[in-house]
């Protein structure tokens, strides 16, 4: 019932691009999204979900998000891994949101990686 739904959404939505933010899907989810004729999917906070599973399971272009909980947790060096396993993978896009609880000097520093991350993606 979920696929006729999104449709009718869609429709109704635009006749341009389509695009979604679906947390918390499995990779036997994955091939839905070619059938919803999506152009990008952000898989938003789904820990079941690797790059690899988007770039395997789905045409559909990617985008590859560095999250709030990810930053806090992750060193400067993981937080660069993740990014160019990432894009290397195939994500279209990287981005990070910033929050309220980014203003730590720890957390600034960690977007800094990850701008200086992105600024060196961008320039290979």
């Amino acid at each position: 019932w979920v696929l006729p739904f999104h449709e009718q959404y869609f429709c109704k939505q635009t006749s341009g691009m389509r695009r979604a933010h679906i947390e918390n899907l499995t990779p036997s989810h994955l091939h839905f999204l070619d059938t919803l004729g999506l152009d990008t999917f952000d898989p938003g906070v789904s820990p079941g979900i690797k790059s690899t599973d988007l770039r395997d399971r789905c045409q559909v272009n990617f985008q590859w998000r560095l999250n709030c909980m990810q930053l806090a947790a992750f060193s400067h060096e993981q937080i660069r891994h993740y990014l160019f396993a990432g894009v290397a993978d195939g994500a279209c896009c990287v981005f990070l949101n910033l929050m309220r609880t980014m203003t730590t000097p720890e957390a600034i520093a960690k977007v800094h990686t990850f701008i200086d991350t992105a600024k060196e993606i961008e320039h290979q």
